[in-house]
């Protein structure tokens, strides 16, 4: 009997720690950060009218090899959040940082933000992520129909909002580097044929509802375990 109790307990603490475990990793992926928390706590503005702020900040990360050193370097990380959330956010950015960006973003932990909202535009469609064939075969519709001269065919507008929703709605990994890189070949002409990914005018505030959250999770996990764990002794 007191065989059987004892491996009853043992069990009771094995599944509180895997449960604690599951927590812990659960609560850790896609570990971005609010790009208006970034920019609040590293005391820099989004602004998508002040362009020479962001061609300056990228500059720094070509300057001071920051593609090494990004994830240690604190004046690398502030920059690289600093073209990111532009570049993520607002509708125009210098085409030098919409290509260069992509160089930086392996290296660089990133922040998440709504695209700027454009009242003439419509909605995206939320693409499925984890299918990147639509993506693949939209950016390869946009290189064959020459939609760098005119987007106005409805082969080139419908293949770019393709792009859009994919670029923006899904996880870096989601998209080829070639796709992910290549849409800012088609801004330009495709501007008029975009689609928006927010549903309506906003300013990026910081409402640190991720942190909070995972204080949420973790409580309960360490709740949890130590009822585990004190219900297993009860069996020794």
């Amino acid at each position: 009997m007191y065989n059987k109790q004892y491996m009853q307990a043992i069990g009771l603490v094995a599944l509180a720690i895997v449960l604690m475990a599951a927590c812990v990793s659960g609560s850790g992926d896609h570990d971005h950060t609010s790009c208006a928390c970034a920019a609040k706590e590293m005391s820099f503005t989004i602004n998508c009218t002040a362009e020479g702020d962001v061609t300056t900040a990228f500059n720094y990360l070509q300057a001071n090899s920051c593609a090494s050193k990004c994830e240690s370097d604190h004046a690398c990380e502030r920059n690289f959040f600093i073209i990111q959330s532009h570049h993520d956010h607002c509708l125009t950015i210098p085409d030098a940082v919409a290509k260069g960006i992509h160089n930086y973003e392996a290296a660089c932990h990133s922040c998440t933000i709504k695209r700027q909202y454009s009242a003439s535009l419509p909605a995206c469609t939320q693409p499925t992520c984890s299918m990147k064939a639509p993506a693949t075969d939209a950016f390869a519709a946009l290189q064959a129909n020459n939609c760098t001269t005119s987007c106005a065919s409805t082969a080139c507008s419908s293949a770019f909002k393709t792009i859009r929703a994919y670029h923006d709605m899904c996880d870096e990994d989601d998209l080829a580097q070639s796709v992910e890189e290549g849409i800012h070949d088609f801004e330009d002409a495709c501007a008029a044929y975009d689609c928006n990914t927010s549903s309506g005018p906003f300013v990026p505030t910081c409402e640190s509802t991720t942190s909070a959250a995972a204080a949420s999770v973790a409580s309960v996990a360490h709740v949890g375990f130590a009822a585990l764990v004190a219900l297993a002794v009860t069996f020794l």
